[in-house]
């Protein structure tokens, strides 16, 4: 692409690189490197180089995600620990709403 002067990297990240998400922080946190390290790249390349930066951040999509989080977070039925119930119940309700 730097040879031809053109081109287009398109970066699948997610809206969790955007915005930090309860539960999420290390999923947050990896996400929010690679909107940074997009972000930086697209500062000297679109210049030089005539090479788009994109990142595409879905958001919400129901699959096994949500199922893998409440099964790691709860232990036998129950939240392993009680006051981050509220905080979890209110999380994933809006995760699942948002996911149709």
């Amino acid at each position: 692409m730097r040879k031809r002067k053109s081109g287009q990297i398109i970066s699948l990240t997610s809206v969790g690189g955007v915005v930090g998400q309860p539960f999420n922080e290390l999923y947050c946190g990896a996400k929010f490197a690679v909107e940074g390290f997009m972000e930086g790249l697209a500062t000297y390349v679109s210049d030089a180089f005539n090479i788009k930066i994109s990142c595409v951040e879905p958001g919400d999509i129901a699959t096994e995600f949500m199922k893998s989080a409440i099964e790691k977070t709860a232990v036998d039925g129950q939240f392993a620990t009680a006051e981050y119930l509220s905080i979890f119940e209110k999380y994933m309700s809006g995760n699942q709403k948002r996911a149709r």
